[in-house]
């Protein structure tokens, strides 16, 4: 039999955020005003956005989306309208084709939402594969893309928190982990690695006294000021 997938409540009753009480009164708002259970809570200061970014993260294994760096682009855009994107609190960044599968990078700030995600995969004609974001940067990124003269892709919005990008299981238990890069790209294998290796190598070499870490530091932003 497979598993229950668990709600946020539950989720955030487990790391030790909120209280039955506290899940009650934000389900009772919910079944007044509408909305989502985490929407709620934030609003009601019982946790940060950014506690409820890091908890279901962590438990459900779904990456965080850093809109500061992350492309949005205008072939996701073109595949879910903005009604559905407002109902579910919800934007879609990426596509890809993946081994006969049609793939769509779906930020959300709920990702346990099945009936959502059934019903954009049915839309959009994509598997969607989730990834995670703060309400109110879905809105800001909502009304920045579909906006009144058309729709445009955002190649980075301000005001959004620096997060860590971390692996997400596809769907298909063959298949391999998904890894957002800062553009909001699909990869196939962790980046993250290879940014180590290069940390490494760069420490190594001031500690030999190659260059000093100022000289990195007025190297590297030169190099920026080129691109």
């Amino acid at each position: 039999m497979q598993k229950k997938q668990k709600m946020i409540g539950e989720i955030l009753i487990e790391a030790g955020l909120i209280t039955d009480t506290h899940l009650r009164s934000a389900l009772a708002q919910q079944k007044r005003f509408g909305g989502f259970v985490g929407e709620h809570l934030v609003k009601a200061n019982l946790i940060t956005e950014q506690q409820l970014l890091d908890a279901l993260s962590h438990q459900l294994g779904v990456a965080k989306i850093n809109f500061r760096k992350s492309h949005i682009y205008k072939e996701a855009l073109l595949l879910v309208p903005r009604d559905l994107c407002v109902r579910y609190q919800c934007i879609p960044v990426a596509v890809k084709a993946d081994k006969g599968y049609k793939k769509l990078l779906l930020a959300m700030v709920d990702p346990t939402n099945f009936q959502a995600i059934q019903e954009i995969e049915f839309v959009s004609g994509h598997s969607v594969v989730t990834a995670l974001s703060a309400p109110s940067h879905i809105a800001r990124a909502i009304d920045y893309c579909y906006h009144i003269d058309g729709l445009r892709e955002s190649d980075g919005l301000e005001e959004a928190p620096e997060v860590v990008e971390i692996a997400m299981e596809m769907v298909g238990a063959d298949d391999e982990p998904i890894i957002i890069s800062p553009e909001g790209e699909f990869s196939d294998r962790d980046k993250r690695y290879k940014d180590q290796e290069f940390r490494a190598i760069v420490e190594l070499l001031i500690e030999k006294s190659v260059f000093s870490r100022a000289e990195f530091r007025d190297k590297l932003e030169k190099m920026r000021q080129q691109t």
